[in-house]
């Protein structure tokens, strides 16, 4: 059964969220995505030149769990392209996010949101980049190694729906 926690910016700070995403990645996140935001014709050329330090560990284009679209435990899905989690991935993702795993820093041109974090093929941490927030969806088991992270996480959220 998997239970939801949601995670703020302003309770993790910067480098919380990279706690946060360790945390994730010990429990068995193994793969991610994020949105690249702009406008054409630099959105394309933008979204190239981010992307292409991950083109190695691109996983084959995949159905994921529509966000935010689907209802949660609704079988509506989106194409989307993950690539692995690892420490070289890792250190490219944190570089799209500068100021923290759960915050957006728009940028003339083009810029990265909303950071999803998966384990197998199902989403572990969304994340809502424009109100510093995400939604951690745990297996109920987990809930002791959270508290002993000691991450801070709420039980509710009113902007976050995963």
């Amino acid at each position: 059964m998997l239970v939801e926690r949601y995670v703020s910016h302003a309770d993790l700070g910067e480098q919380g969220g990279r706690r946060l995403l360790a945390w994730c990645r010990a429990q068995g996140a193994d793969s991610f995505t994020f949105t690249v935001v702009g406008t054409p014709p630099d959105l394309e050329r933008d979204a190239a030149l981010i992307e292409a330090p991950l083109e190695p560990y691109r996983i084959p284009t995949t159905n994921v769990r529509a966000i935010p679209d689907g209802e949660p435990g609704s079988k509506w899905t989106r194409v989307s392209v993950l690539w692995e989690l690892n420490d070289t991935t890792e250190a490219v993702l944190f570089g799209c996010f500068p100021h923290g795993l759960l915050t957006v820093t728009p940028a003339r041109g083009s810029w990265c949101e909303d950071p999803c974090l998966f384990r197998g093929d199902e989403l572990m941490l969304g994340v809502v980049s424009h109100e510093n927030v995400g939604v951690l969806r745990i297996h109920a088991r987990e809930q002791l190694a959270l508290d002993q992270s000691e991450l801070p996480y709420r039980l509710d959220s009113e902007w976050v729906g995963y």
